[in-house]
C-alpha cells in the first residue's frame, strides 16, 4: 500500500493481515499505530521505512517481531538510546544507510551478541572503533578505506571481522597484525609480498575470496603462514602454500602441481577441484584420497587415469565426464552416487562396458547419450529405477521396443519423433497422477502415439508447431493440462477440436487470440513453463 500515513483505524484493519505486508511511504507512525502493526502474523519485505525511528516504536517492532527489525529502513543516523534497544535483539543487525557511527552508538551497539554489520558506515571515529571491538559476534564494515587507527582498534576484535577494504597496502597490513580472529577482506583481490609477509604472522584465518592468483613471492611468503588461508585459486604450484590453504579455497582450481596436490589429498577428507583435465600422475595422487572427492569441469582422462580413480577410497563425483570407458570407473561412481541420482548429463562417449557398471546405481541415472544403439538399449532395459536420456533426439523402431520394457520411470524429454506406441506407453506409465510427461521437443508423433499419450492424468507438454483437428481429436480424453508452448497457429477446424479437451490448455506462444468461446474459456496462463520436470 502506497498510503503515507496510517491512522489507528486503519491499523486496527492491517494487523489481521496474515500474509505480508509493505508499506514503503510510511515515513512515521504513532506508538499505537506501531504496537498494532508489530501485532500482524507474518512481516516479510520493507515493514516500514522511517527516518527517526522512536524508542517505543523499537521496542513494540522487537517485542512482536524481532525478525522484523532488519526490514526497518533507517536513516544516516542513529540514536544511543535506539541503539541500545536494538542491541538487545537476538537476531542479526544491518544498518545499511548508517553512514556516522559516534562513540556513543558504538558502545550501545558493542552489547549486541548476533551478527553486527555496518554496510554503510563511511565515518568510524577511533573511539567508536574501541566500542566496537567489545562486540562479541561478527563484524561487518564494508566501507573501502578505513584509517590505520580504525584498523588498529578494531584488530582487538575476538570473532570473525569482514571489511571491504579495496587495497591492503603494508600500512593497513600492520595495523590487522595484531588481529587473531578470522580477517575476511573480501574485496581485495591483489595480494603482494610486503603485505603477504606481514598477514602470514597472523595466527587466525585469512580469509581473502577474490584472490583468484599469486605470484611466486607471496605465495613463498605465505606457505610459513600461522593460520589457514582462504582464497579462490585458479592455479596452485607451491607446496608449502598448499599445505596452508583450507579445502574450501581449491574449488575454482584449474591447475595444480603434483607436489602441491599431494598436500592437498593429504589433509582433506573432503575435496573439489576444477582440474579441465588430470595426468596419469596426478590420477595417483588422487587415488591415495579418502573422502569426498569432487572433479569438476574434468570432461575425460586416460585410460589409466580412469583405471587409477577408480581405486579412490571414498564417494567419487565427475558431473562433466563426456567420455567413459573403464567399467571400474563407472562402477565407482555408481557407488558414490547421491540420493538424488547419478548425473552424467554431459556424456557423450561410453562403452559398453562402462554402461553396465553404471546401470547397477541405486538412486537414478542421467545420462546425456545423444545416440542409443541396439546393445546400449539391452542393458538399459535393466534398470529398475529412474532413467532420463534428455539427449536423445531420435531411437529406431528396435531400440524403442527395449526402452518400452524398462520397469522403471523413463524420461526422453529431448525426443524430437515418436512412432512407437509402446514407447509412449511407457513414457507415460510411471509419472504417476499429477505428474508431468515432458516432451517439449517432440515435432512428429503419430495418431496412435497421441492416443497413448492422451492417456496421461497430469500434465502433458508436447513440442508441437503445427496442430491439427485429427491430432486433437486423439487428444480430447486427456483429462489434465494440456501444454504447447512452441504452437504459434490453430486453425478454426483446429480450434473447435481441442476445445472438447476436458482439462486446461496452455498456449503461450499463439500469436493471435483464439476465436472459439468455448477453448478461450479452458485457456490457462502458466506461472512458469519448465523445459524438464522436478527428477524425484
Amino acid at each position: 500500500l502506497g498510503i503515507s500515513e496510517v491512522t489507528v483505524e486503519q491499523a486496527e484493519v492491517l494487523q489481521r493481515r496474515k500474509r505480508w505486508l509493505s508499506l514503503p511511504e510510511a515515513m512515521r507512525l504513532s506508538p499505537e499505530v506501531s504496537m498494532m502493526l508489530a501485532r500482524t502474523e507474518r512481516v516479510m519485505d520493507e515493514l516500514f521505512r522511517v527516518r527517526q525511528l522512536t524508542t517505543q516504536q523499537a521496542r513494540e517492532i522487537l517485542r512482536g517481531h524481532p525478525r522484523a527489525v532488519n526490514d526497518v529502513v533507517m536513516g544516516e543516523t542513529l540514536n544511543a538510546e535506539i541503539a541500545a534497544i536494538l542491541a538487545s535483539n537476538e537476531l542479526g543487525l544491518e544498518f545499511p544507510r548508517l553512514t556516522e557511527v559516534t562513540p556513543d552508538v558504538a558502545r550501545a551497539l558493542s552489547a549486541h551478541r548476533a551478527k553486527l554489520l555496518l554496510h554503510g558506515a563511511t565515518k568510524v571515529q577511533s573511539q567508536a572503533a574501541v566500542e566496537l571491538a567489545k562486540h562479541a559476534g561478527p563484524l561487518q564494515l564494508w566501507h573501502e578505506r578505513l584509517s590505520a587507527d580504525v584498523l588498529l582498534a578494531l584488530s582487538a576484535h575476538r570473532n570473525t571481522l569482514e571489511l571491504g577494504i579495496s587495497e591492503v597496502t603494508v600500512e593497513v597490513a600492520r595495523a590487522l597484525e595484531t588481529f587473531d580472529g578470522v580477517l575476511d577482506l573480501w574485496r581485495a583481490d591483489r595480494l603482494e609480498r610486503p603485505v603477504a609477509e606481514i598477514l602470514a604472522r597472523r595466527r587466525g584465518i585469512l580469509r581473502m575470496k577474490n584472490v583468484t592468483a599469486l605470484d611466486d613471492d607471496a605465495a613463498e611468503a605465505l606457505a610459513g603462514a600461522a593460520g589457514q588461508l582462504q582464497f579462490s585459486l585458479t592455479r596452485l604450484s607451491h607446496a608449502g602454500l598448499a599445505a596452508r590453504l583450507s579445502t574450501d579455497s581449491c574449488h575454482e582450481l584449474c591447475e595444480v602441481t603434483p607436489a602441491a596436490l599431494e598436500q592437498l589429498t593429504a589433509k582433506s577428507k573432503y575435496l573439489g577441484l576444477s582440474l579441465d583435465s588430470i595426468s596419469d600422475e596426478q590420477a595417483a595422487i588422487l587415488a591415495k584420497h579418502r573422502g569426498q572427492l569432487t572433479l569438476t569441469k574434468t570432461r575425460s582422462v586416460s585410460a589409466v587415469a580412469e583405471d587409477l580413480l577408480s581405486l579412490h577410497e571414498g564417494p567419487l563425483q565427475i558431473p562433466d565426464l563426456q567420455r567413459l570407458q573403464s567399467a571400474g570407473l563407472a562402477r565407482k561412481l555408481a557407488r558414490g552416487a547421491s540420493t538424488g541420482g547419478l548425473w552424467l548429463s554431459r556424456l557423450e562417449d561410453i562403452s559398453l562396458a562402462a554402461l553396465q557398471g553404471l546401470v547397477e546405481v541405486k538412486p537414478g541415472l542421467v545420462l546425456g547419450i545423444s545416440e542409443v544403439t541396439v546393445e546400449q538399449a539391452e542393458v538399459l532395459q535393466r534398470r529398475k529405477r529412474w532413467l532420463s536420456l534428455p539427449e536423445v533426439r531420435r531411437v529406431s523402431p528396435e531400440v524403442s521396443r527395449l526402452l518400452a520394457q524398462t520397469e522403471g520411470v523413463l524420461w526422453m524429454w529431448g525426443l524430437e519423433d515418436l512412432s512407437d506406441e509402446l514407447l509412449a506407453v511407457r513414457l507415460v506409465r510411471g509419472c504417476g497422477r499429477n505428474g508431468v510427461v515432458d516432451l517439449s521437443r517432440l515435432t512428429a508423433v503419430t495418431p496412435e502415439c497421441l492416443a497413448s499419450l492422451a492417456t496421461c492424468e497430469g500434465k502433458l507438454r508436447l513440442g508441437l508447431t503445427e496442430f491439427t483437428a485429427r491430432q486433437a481429436e486423439y487428444l480430447v480424453r486427456h483429462i489434465g493440462t494440456l501444454e504447447l508452448p512452441e504452437l504459434r497457429r490453430l486453425t478454426l477446424e483446429s480450434e473447435l477440436a481441442l476445445a472438447c479437451h476436458t482439462g486446461p490448455v496452455v498456449l503461450p506462444a499463439l500469436l493471435r487470440p483464439v476465436q472459439t468461446a468455448e477453448l478461450a474459456a479452458k485457456l490457462k496462463t502458466p506461472k512458469r513453463i519448465r523445459v524438464q520436470p522436478q527428477l524425484p
